[in-house]
């Protein structure tokens, strides 16, 4: 066998060294101490060599002390211990200072190389072409999206593409993405080069050591499995070593120091980190098993050293070595594998990190090397020595035999990049960890990905000096000087050409007046007043002489003021108009001001009134209108109960289609999922070449692919008839186009060219205006039953089809890029499969026109939207009409002028009797029928040209199709001839469409996939197929997500409403009382109906909603009165009414009314106001929303990543176990028991953080139902149930499986022992086992899938919800009446949430034992210091009824206050605002003729001991009593209604609930188990648990008891027990009964055991809270705690006595 040359010459020197060292040895047998060479020293009295300290030198020899080292003299460094002479620091450096160790650069920017005595550039600068000068780098300024590369250049992502496929990846089917950040390429790893991948990460199999003996001496070590080889060679380990250690790092001056060797192969491909295995350079030094062998024991040479652990043990695998030789087999057991080509396996071009010291060992040759890549901005040490690297290319280029072996060892902490000699752009980084640091990994070689980049702390330097940009600074100042010249050119031309000054009017009118007397013109009887105008010159003459006559006219010619004039000829009557409008207005507001006082009073009279005397006449005239009121409010309500159960029977009806609809579409895509998954998974095998595959495998791996595909296929085209997609199967709805002349049925082929363009003229044109293609006038059309009618003017020939059918409800306009877009038959392969659509589409509905002409109504009241509206569907727009906010529905666009106008709209609500903004699920009335419909949509009045809702229709339905008479789905409905009509286009089944043909387009690239690998012609292209595969996967989720996501907001649209209908049938929607005007009788108020103005205006008010008085809590029916700005008086507040807007002061419609809190008055609300306040949110509840949002999201991608992690181990172990041959059946059974255990605690980890999650919600939305809306936390939470039902199937699927792979292996072992590799019965055996294998594998991805989309259906609620909450719901509410109830302030509840609680416990502590209340002074005032005017008052009033109650047997109030009095005598109550109130009247001992002294509030309250009837009666009288009862039954009710009491209140608020135990019940019957039938892992938790018993009842510390697994439970009565669902006590027979899902966790079953058994010791199985139990629970707690720290504790000392002592463990 030949050897490589490089080989050849190792293998010379070693024996030269072998030869000298033996004669060495025999020598220094004679020498009695060491002789001390130059460099070194050997004190008296010692053996010891010392060499001489960096800085220092020795120049003779013999030295006995540290004198014989001198100092290094100046402009001369000692870099490394033991010179015999200094090194000069040459021209280019100088050292002033003696006994230094390097040089100081005389040149800027320089930096001293130790190695070589040379000046180079250092790190950020780069040498010019005058010499060794260095200047600082310039970088050019990354703009335009570019990103700098390592190097500091920019690329755009056309030029990072480029530079990766072609300089840095070894193809350009390797190149993935690339990091800006960083300025690295991502390119694919190549196949066979990374072996350990999975989540079970271990070290290296074989170790390098460079070890400093006792004697001062180096040693290479290299550990394989069990054995060990050396190598001594000084001479040897000199030439690879210490040749290229320039700082004296291995001088051995610590003894038994050891350094790790990490061996890198530089090859073509670049660097490769080896993992496993020794390159064969290395390998060479080495001894072969030959050598080994023949001794059989411990061979020791002056030059290497081989140890064997067990000599019998290497004897037989020698011997069974020689026996695999012998019969022609290679695979070789032992140190004979020595023998052999080393197999090696590692990390192209890796990413390494180091500890301090660590050596890189590298295999050099001629043409492939390592280089310092000095220009590489990862480079973090400044003063590194790289000179190293030159010696290398100086050596590799001039010696004879070149090295072979390269090292470097690092010294300092920092980042090191280095680069291929024969390719610069392969790169190996370097971390090296500063003292202390950790690799988060305990391998040394990481891929080079971004993410191992910065896990390891490898970054691109930013602080770099940037070159200007002259072009911009240019252009900037360019622009700056044209813009100044700009500037002054139109000044100078606005002061030439301005307009002229204004002149002075020449007051020709006033000259003739003054010049007759109009008093003798003016007739008798009449009186003219003369208003006299004085000049102001004139003015200022009568002020300086007050007693001189003034003439009848100025004689003087200045003119008068002209801003006091009027500018006749300049009058106009727009301008006067318009300022009569801004007086009249400002007048109405004026007059509203007044009304508001007017009221105010009117309302303070009837306080004061009614204060004066409670019983007026009045009341008695009123009460028949007060009964005939409230039999009318009772009638109404009855007919809105009535109506409320009419639309929630609506409204249920329409959710169970919609959630039956997404319950089948789910199921849909989860077998889609699934089989989608496992088909990637079996091409990805394919992936290998066939002769590791094996062409059976690969047949078998490709049939299955292609029956998978086949069921996919049949799936997707069900579904496609189900939905009713009739254009995915080649077909279509619609009526045939008949052709004009002839009569015949055109087809699309006769219709539409190729091109899209019409083909027959005179049958179809195409609008200019929408784009469509429309038939002729003409134009007759062929119905699915064989009917033939003339084609409606509204209807268009569908391009994808050929096909004609209505443009209502089959065209969407996309606003996204303004255009109309078909929503149904949609084909593969078409432009619209490429539309994302991010944003919803709009229903296109045709614009009205006239039915002769064919022109559009004039009398259309559409208007387009304002500036700064969206047209998007639900955002904001003005009803045509009347100006109120609306939602937008819908576009049309005008047929001649092209403009689009949004459509949305007002109408009546049947129920409330207001007009309402159309929406979808809003209840309508039918027009022809009466009856009552749910809005689906909107529509054009084809008389009127308003917007009408139309429905009565249920959304996702089926229906036949009238036109073509097959089956689909309903997306909405449209008006034909007066009746509504179904359709099936929309948005969401445009997004359905999109999910088939996702699904199809995954299909067409899988049988694409296949048939070329059958042909053999994709067999080397299959890794970018699988990619293409995978991508179209990623997609089709997306899309998926995009279909539910519309789903959803329709759900959760009708199930708002469904809330809103359940309150209307439990009160009618009622919203608070109505107090009648002028007396004190009040009525329940009904939203939308008419009440008398409370406040005395005699006109009927409507109520418009409510809301809750801050000051008194109470709830305000909002109805009331405005002025009207006509000057008609008052008129009531309804919705679209105009009124002075108070902001803007101009007319505006109201949308709405509020309660003016200052005033107790009723005030509109107009548009300016709505929209200030139509997008506030809470900003708490909105942060605690995206905070639980994103814990979820994140909770959610780490599973799903450990998850798919799971996955690929378990295919790693189908390809790495299953298909192998029996040979390696041995070492197959030990890897996968290490595998299986590893996936086992990935399992159980999932599982148990799990487990926390669940546990973290239920706290979680404890929380925040304080906080969020009911009906958000609802959409939040709807689906953790489901979640978790799921993820725990899983878990068990996921155990099920590795159990079974467990009992497959074991038996795979046991029939390799009774089978030969040549019998038939193991082949089939094998490819049973592999059946089962990736059966029980394609189970638990199906379960997977089903867990992710339920997942992805969370993830979208979650979005949802926070949709709803900040008012970017598709369907919201805009202002308008409310229906639902009041929503909370957060704060209010936040701080009764923590401060109610302590407080009600104290309260109800001291009323249970009737203990003495003492408040001090301080105290008190302390409690109230914090409180408002209003809350001390309260308080002072409860100290009042405390002192004005009645006597209770013998006590008297009297008897009371002496008691108070004499306890308050020591002391005196500060001064407080409070002390002038003044108690109750009855019963106040405080006189008139007493002094204020006595008046005082006492210091001390003592309640004297009295009985208990009369203290219950004592404290129902209390206000405090009373108040705190009206609390707690508040509580509860909203505790019932969120579902989080679901019976009578209990006080279980402290006690701890199990989360697992709360989803369980007992099913009252008892039904034992088998230990038998128990899986592995539940045995052995099993077993642990009778351990506990054992142990508990051996401390004496509980009885005997025995345990039994039950699948059942038997009701009990453990009603405040944590775990009652979980276990059952037979106390006659001493029987614990388990329940066998707690055998999943160990942790939680060792806590089940310790706590039943506590109670069963206690003799108390009901409470928790008992002092006994926790006592004993804790005492078996420590107990059991403490014998887990002792078997640790036993089972470290055995680990540690079998290291030390591995002989006698064996």
């Amino acid at each position: 066998m030949l050897k490589p040359k490089g080989v050849t010459w190792f293998w010379c020197l070693w024996v030269g060294v072998l030869v000298q060292g033996s004669n060495l040895g025999e020598n220094s047998n004679h020498q009695r101490r060491p002789l001390c060479h130059a460099g070194s020293y050997c004190p008296v009295g010692t053996s010891r060599i010392i060499l001489c300290p960096k800085g220092s030198y020795g120049p003779s020899d013999g030295a006995v002390s540290s004198e014989g080292c001198l100092s290094c003299p100046s402009d001369h460094y000692c870099p490394r211990a033991g010179l015999v002479a200094p090194l000069p620091c040459g021209a280019d450096a100088h050292q002033p200072l003696p006994g230094q160790n390097t040089c100081i650069c005389l040149g800027e920017g320089q930096s001293f190389q130790t190695s070589t005595g040379q000046c180079r550039c250092a790190l950020g600068y780069q040498p010019t072409n005058h010499g060794n000068v260095c200047v600082e780098t310039l970088y050019d300024v990354c703009s335009d999206g570019k990103t700098r590369t390592q190097y500091g250049n920019c690329l755009g992502k056309s030029q990072w593409a480029l530079h990766c496929t072609q300089q840095v990846c070894l193809s350009a089917e390797d190149y993935e993405d690339y990091d800006g950040e960083l300025g690295v390429c991502t390119c694919r790893e190549p196949s066979g080069r990374t072996s350990y991948g999975s989540l079970c990460r271990r070290g290296s199999s074989n170790k390098l050591k460079l070890q400093c003996n006792a004697n001062g001496d180096l040693e290479l070590a290299w550990r394989y499995n069990m054995h060990q080889a050396s190598v001594l060679s000084a001479s040897l380990l000199e030439s690879v070593f210490k040749r290229w250690d320039s700082q004296g790092i291995l001088l051995c001056q610590r003894l038994n120091t050891t350094y790790s060797v990490h061996a890198v192969e530089t090859t073509a491909a670049g660097f490769l980190g080896l993992l496993s295995g020794i390159p064969k350079e290395l390998h060479a030094l080495f001894p072969t098993g030959r050598q080994a062998e023949s001794t059989g024991q411990v061979l020791e040479t002056d030059n290497y050293l081989f140890s064997n652990e067990d000599s019998e043990a290497t004897m037989q695998g020698h011997q069974e070595k020689n026996t695999s030789d012998e019969s022609g087999a290679s695979n070789n057991i032992g140190w004979g594998s020595l023998n052999d080509e080393p197999v090696v396996s590692g990390v192209m071009n890796p990413t390494a990190c180091l500890q301090l010291g660590e050596i890189l060992l590298f295999t050099v040759n001629t043409h492939h090397y390592p280089q310092y890549d000095i220009a590489n901005l990862f480079n973090t040490n400044r003063d590194f020595d790289w000179g190293v690297f030159t010696l290398l290319a100086d050596e590799l280029a001039l010696s004879a035999p070149p090295p072979t072996l390269f090292s470097l060892v690092f010294s300092m902490p920092g980042t090191y990049v280095l680069k291929l000699s024969s390719d610069q752009y392969k790169h190996m980084y370097v971390r090296v960890m500063p003292a202390g640091g950790q690799c988060y990994e305990p391998e040394p070689f990481l891929g080079t990905s971004p993410g191992h980049l910065t896990r390891v702390g490898i970054r691109r330097r930013h602080a770099l000096l940037l070159r200007p940009d002259w072009v911009v600074t240019g252009g900037l100042l360019s622009g700056a000087v044209l813009i100044l010249c700009l500037c002054v050119t139109m000044l100078i031309l606005f002061r030439e050409y301005g307009w002229p000054e204004k002149k002075p009017i020449n007051a020709r009118y006033r000259v003739s007046s003054l010049a007759y007397c109009m008093a003798d013109y003016s007739s008798k009887g009449s009186r003219l007043m003369l208003f006299r105008r004085t000049h102001r010159n004139q003015q200022a003459r009568e002020t300086q002489d007050p007693t001189g006559s003034v003439g009848c006219a100025e004689t003087t010619d200045e003119f008068w003021d002209y801003e006091k004039q009027v500018d006749l000829e300049a009058f106009s009557t727009n301008t006067f108009y318009n300022l009569l409008l801004k007086q009249s207005l400002s007048v109405t507001s004026r007059l509203g001001q007044l009304t508001t006082e007017v009221k105010e009073l009117y309302q303070g009279v009837l306080e004061k009134l009614s204060s004066l005397r409670p019983h007026l006449p009045t009341e008695e005239k009123g009460a028949d209108g007060y009964e005939r009121l409230r039999r009318e409010v009772e009638r109404e309500a009855e007919r809105r109960q009535s109506k409320a159960l009419q639309l929630r029977a609506l409204l249920d009806c329409q959710l169970q289609v919609l959630q039956q609809e997404g319950q089948i579409q789910k199921r849909v895509h989860n077998v889609f999922t699934a089989h989608l998954k496992e088909c990637t998974r079996l091409l990805a095998r394919t992936c290998k070449p066939p002769q590791l595959f094996g062409e059976e495998n690969l047949a078998s791996v490709v049939q299955r692919v292609l029956s998978l595909v086949v069921e996919m296929e049949e799936l997707v085209s069900a579904e496609a008839k189900r939905l009713g997609a009739w254009g995915m199967l080649g077909d279509g709805t619609g009526a045939r186009l008949l052709c004009p002349d002839s009569g015949t049925v055109l087809t699309k082929e006769q219709v539409i060219g190729c091109a899209g363009g019409s083909l027959r003229g005179g049958a179809v044109h195409t609008d200019a205006v929408t784009g469509l293609m429309r038939p002729g006038p003409h134009c007759h059309m062929l119905l699915g039953g064989g009917h033939i009618m003339p084609v409606p003017p509204d209807y268009f020939l569908h391009p994808h089809t050929g096909r004609v059918m209505p443009i209502h409800g089959n065209v969407a306009y996309d606003p996204a890029c303004s255009a109309l877009v078909y929503t149904t038959d949609l084909c593969r392969g078409k432009p619209d499969d490429n539309r994302k659509c991010e944003v919803p589409l709009l229903p296109f509905i045709p614009y009205p026109t006239m039915r002769h002409s064919n022109q559009p109504m004039p009398c259309s009241k559409l208007r387009g939207l304002r500036p700064g509206q969206r047209l998007q569907l639900g955002a904001p727009m003005a009803d045509p009409v009347t100006g109120v906010p609306v939602p937008i529905l819908g576009v049309t666009i005008h047929p001649q002028s092209g403009l689009v106008y949004p459509l949305g709209g007002l109408y009546v609500c049947p129920l409330t009797g207001l007009r309402q903004h159309i929406q979808m699920g809003s209840p309508f009335l039918d027009p022809r029928t009466g009856n009552m419909m749910l809005t689906t949509g909107v529509s054009l009045d084809p008389v009127t040209g308003i917007v009408v809702p139309v429905g009565g229709v249920v959304l996702a339905d089926s229906f036949i199709e009238p036109l073509s008479g097959r089956l689909a789905r309903v997306g909405g409905a449209s008006i034909s001839a007066g009746q509504m009509v179904a359709h099936a286009g929309g948005f969401q089944a445009f997004l359905d469409s999109k999910v088939l043909s996702s699904r199809a387009r995954v299909l067409d690239l899988l049988k694409g996939l296949t048939e070329g690998w059958m042909s053999g012609s994709e067999r080397g292209h299959g890794g970018s197929h699988v990619d293409h595969v995978k991508a179209a996967a990623r997609d089709l989720e997306m899309t998926w997500g995009r279909s539910l996501h519309c789903l959803l907001q329709l759900q959760t649209r009708l199930q708002i409403l469904m809330d809103w209908s359940s309150g209307l049938q439990r009160d009618g929607g009622t919203l608070g009382l109505m107090q009648l005007p002028g007396c004190t009788m009040c009525v329940p108020a009904l939203l939308g109906l008419e009440y008398p103005d409370p406040m005395g205006s005699g006109l009927s008010v409507p109520v418009l909603g409510s809301q809750v008085d801050p000051l008194t809590g109470s709830t305000v029916p909002l109805a009331g009165t405005m002025e009207d700005p006509n000057g008609k008086g008052l008129v009531p507040i309804r919705i679209g009414s105009l009124t002075v807007d108070p902001v803007t002061g101009v007319l505006a419609p109201v949308v709405g009314a509020r309660l003016d809190v200052s005033r107790k008055t009723i005030v509109p609300v107009t548009v300016s106001n709505w929209i200030t306040t139509c997008d506030h949110i809470d900003t708490v509840q909105v942060e605690a929303l995206q905070r639980e949002v994103f814990v979820r999201g994140q909770y959610w991608q780490q599973q799903g990543q450990k998850e798919e992690k799971i996955l690929s181990d378990l295919d790693i172990l189908d390809k790495r176990f299953v298909h192998r041959t029996v040979d390696v059946c041995v070492c197959v059974q030990t890897n996968w028991s290490e595998s299986g255990r590893c996936l086992r605690e990935v399992g159980v980890e999932l599982q148990d953080d799990a487990q926390c999650e669940a546990q973290r919600r239920v706290v979680q939305v404890a929380f925040l139902s304080f906080l969020l809306p009911i009906r958000v936390l609802h959409i939040l939470t709807q689906g953790d149930e489901e979640e978790w039902e799921l993820q725990c199937v899983w878990h068990s699927q996921l155990m099920s499986c590795l159990d079974s792979i467990e009992i497959m292996m074991e038996q795979l072992h046991c029939g390799q022992e009774k089978h030969s590799p040549q019998h038939d019965d193991w082949d089939l055996r094998q490819k049973e086992f592999s059946q089962q294998f990736c059966s029980r594998q394609a189970d638990v991805e199906t379960i997977l899938s089903n867990l992710q989309s339920t997942r992805h259906l969370c993830l979208l609620r979650s979005d949802t919800a926070q949709a709803v909450l900040c008012r970017k719901f598709w369907y919201k509410d805009y202002g308008l009446p409310h229906h639902d109830g009041l929503r909370p302030d957060v704060r209010v509840v936040g701080l009764v949430q923590q401060k109610a609680p302590p407080l009600l416990e104290k309260l109800r502590q001291l009323l249970e034992d009737k203990q003495l209340i003492s408040l001090s002074p301080s105290t008190y005032w302390q409690h109230i210091g914090g409180l408002t005017t209003k809350q001390t008052y309260g308080l002072e009033m409860s100290r009042a009824w405390t002192a004005s109650v009645p006597a209770v047997k013998g006590i008297s109030s009297q008897s009371l206050r002496e008691q108070i009095k004499s306890q308050s005598q020591d002391s005196a109550l500060p001064a407080s605002p409070q002390t002038n109130l003044h108690t109750a009247s009855s019963g106040n001992p405080c006189q008139e003729n007493q002094p204020m002294k006595e008046c005082v509030p006492p210091t001390h309250v003592c309640v004297p001991t009295i009985a208990e009837e009369e203290w219950e009666k004592l404290l129902e009288r209390s206000p405090l009593f009373q108040l705190l009862r009206k609390v707690e039954l508040n509580l509860k009710e909203q505790a019932l209604d969120a579902g989080f009491l679901k019976g009578e209140l209990r006080n279980e608020s402290n006690r701890f609930v199990d989360v697992l135990d709360a989803q369980w019940a007992c099913e009252g019957e008892l039904i034992p188990l088998d230990v038998q039938t128990l899986n592995p892992r539940e045995f052995l938790t099993y077993q642990h648990g009778l351990f506990l018993l054992k142990l508990l009842h051996t401390l004496k510390l509980t009885p005997a008891i025995s345990l039994q697994v039950a699948a059942s439970l038997p009701h009990n009565n453990y009603a405040n027990n944590a775990f009652r669902n979980s276990f059952f006590y037979q106390d006659a027979e001493e029987r614990l009964f388990v329940r066998r899902q707690r055998l999943q966790s160990v942790g939680g079953f060792s806590l089940l055991l310790l706590h039943c058994m506590s109670h069963v010791s206690v003799g108390d199985m009901n409470s928790d809270s008992s002092p006994a139990f926790q006592r004993l629970f804790f005492k078996s707690l420590q107990v059991c705690l403490g014998e887990l720290f002792q078997a640790r504790l036993s089972s470290e000392q055995d680990a540690v006595l079998g290291a030390w002592f591995p002989c006698q463990s064996d």
